[in-house]
């Protein structure tokens, strides 16, 4: 019934990678010809009064003024000899830099060690120098964005495989400008860290395979420990912190931030875990900030220029696909998002494996939120059972790409094993029928079952001459447009809410089990929020899709 025109889609991918290769920077290189001297040796400095954690920030020797350094809690700038002094009481057992604008650090394996561990009690003064290297150019960059991964079992790195390969070659292609990679929280998976067992030691094996990238890291609710009573400690303390001990040391702070060209990538902990320590999978959580934290958001920001865009990185999302409040439970996402509120802000985040784009106007901010869709799909499973990797809501599994040119980004989806000219997929309805025998007609009429399919795909079952078609653009967004035409004639596409067909199909095969009748077959599939329908005139005419983005 349909063919399917991608043209306006593939005009402009072709103006994109033009514009990559325009772009494109050479490889990275840091300015090692001339041997950077021992600090100790040649500079002397002395901790304040009050200073429990002092030393340098410089380059090839020469000091490195107003580079803001963190421990957790408090952040503090350089001077103009690079010097800092923090009065830390050392909880978090770190101290890092923000990299300026212009700078990179040593990588080890693909970790950027921006962040060194104290090693003296919290009374006693030690000296922690950082050095940095000369970047290239970082004005036209790449970030790419990885939510949800879910390195868990021998499954999951056969899966992650393709990703790899990807990487390897699109990185040192030119395709992409300066690329980094920030990932979104749910690395590995907290009850594998035990079961498996398959921790992120392991994780970080598989990532270190990847070739010339260094990968930032944002904390998830399954990158904490499992075994630790976070519940208790939260309700006494008011911080969930022992539990992310494991990350701290590996991966470095939870709440960090980084100046790339003229953006300030700013990764955030929202996450308030609540396990009990008993080892149960289902890790509880909620969404939140520790007083703690938000002081640290604060003291950070106060060092950015108003003027600077900010890119805020979080596990847990602000809103669901419909713009209301995520986390109907605690309703708190102006006490995150007014943190930012004299700043232009756009916030990221991940945690639902699925994949929608919201602008909101709350008090009078404006608030964009592109949440991720994961990495892994629904963790592997219709990659490593069908073939094709599935979000929730029926995105492909796949990774974020911001592309940063001065002071303004954009960004597009990019489906793993795809050539990147893959924004949308429709569905002829006529030709659909989730019959009666992919339902287990044996299964009760009361049965979760009945009441998934009565709920979610009913719509999609039965036999139809109604000449609908519908419309999934994932990753549509504030500016985007959608034209369907028929013969010439343009047709109205309207919004709706249902869920994936083809994710339902995939949860669907194999799976009916008539010894078991209650089983809700499919039942993590969520909402699509980026649906549309259209109805031609016949089913014999043609249809012409095209999506513009907000770049023309």
């Amino acid at each position: 019934m349909l063919e399917l025109h991608r043209n306006t889609i593939q005009q402009i991918a072709a103006i994109l990678l033009a514009a990559f290769f325009l772009t494109g920077c050479k490889e990275k290189q840091l300015n090692e010809e001339v041997p950077a001297p021992d600090q100790t040796d040649t500079l002397v400095v002395c901790p304040t009064d009050n200073s429990t954690i002092y030393g340098t920030v410089t380059n090839l020797g020469k000091p490195i003024k107003g580079v803001v350094v963190s421990d957790g809690t408090l952040c503090v700038q350089t001077d103009t000899n690079g010097i800092y002094q923090l009065n830390s009481n050392k909880k978090h057992g770190l101290v890092y830099i923000s990299i300026p604008s212009g700078y990179t650090v040593r990588p080890v394996g693909t970790v950027p060690q921006f962040f060194k561990q104290t090693a003296k009690p919290a009374g006693e003064a030690e000296r922690i120098d950082f050095e940095l290297f000369k970047d290239v150019d970082q004005t036209n960059h790449t970030m790419i964005v990885l939510g949800d991964i879910h390195l868990y079992n021998e499954g999951s790195v056969k899966a992650f495989e393709t990703f790899k390969q990807e990487m390897n070659i699109l990185s040192g292609s030119g395709i992409w400008p300066c690329p980094y990679v920030l990932t979104m929280g749910d690395m590995s998976w907290d009850y594998y860290w035990y079961a498996t067992p398959f921790g992120l030691e392991d994780y970080l094996e598989q990532m270190n395979r990847l070739q010339g990238l260094q990968v930032f890291s944002t904390v998830g609710n399954h990158d904490h420990d499992m075994m630790i009573d976070s519940k208790t400690e939260y309700e006494t303390t008011g911080e969930d912190f022992t539990c992310q001990n494991s990350y701290r040391k590996l991966l470095g702070p939870t709440c960090w931030s980084v100046n790339i060209g003229g953006i300030h990538y700013m990764s955030i902990d929202n996450v308030i875990t609540t396990d009990d320590g008993t080892g149960k999978d289902g890790r509880g959580c909620r969404r939140g900030l520790t007083e703690n934290d938000r002081e640290w958001i604060r003291q950070d920001l106060s060092y950015v220029s108003k003027n600077t865009p900010v890119v805020v990185a979080m596990h847990i999302p602000l809103f669901n696909h419909n713009g209301n409040d995520y986390d109907k439970k605690l309703g708190e996402y102006t006490s995150i998002t007014s943190l930012f509120k004299d700043h232009e802000v756009t916030f990221m985040s991940a945690h639902t494996h699925s994949l929608y784009n919201t602008v909101k106007e709350d008090e009078g901010q404006r608030v964009e939120e592109w949440v991720t869709g994961a990495l892994c799909g629904d963790f592997w499973s219709s990659a490593n059972k069908h073939g094709v990797n599935l979000c929730t809501n029926g995105a492909p599994g796949g990774y974020r790409v911001i592309t940063a040119a001065g002071s303004h980004i954009s960004s597009v989806y990019k489906a793993t094993g795809t050539d990147g000219n893959f924004f949308f997929r429709s569905y002829d309805r006529n030709t659909m029928d989730f019959s009666a025998s992919l339902m287990c007609p044996k299964a009760p009429s009361g049965s979760k079952q009945k009441k998934f399919w009565n709920d979610k795909a009913k719509v999609y079952t039965g036999a139809s001459s109604e000449n609908i078609v519908y419309i999934h653009v994932w990753d549509m967004k504030e500016g985007w447009t959608l034209t369907v035409t028929e013969d010439g004639h343009g047709l109205e596409p309207v919004k709706v809410s249902l869920h994936d067909p083809l994710f339902l199909a995939a949860n669907i095969a194999g799976q009916c089990n008539n010894a078991r009748e209650d089983w809700a077959i499919g039942t993590n599939s969520t909402i699509c929020g980026q649906m549309y329908r259209v109805t031609a005139s016949s089913s014999g005419s043609t249809l012409v899709i095209s999506v513009t983005d907000n770049e023309g």
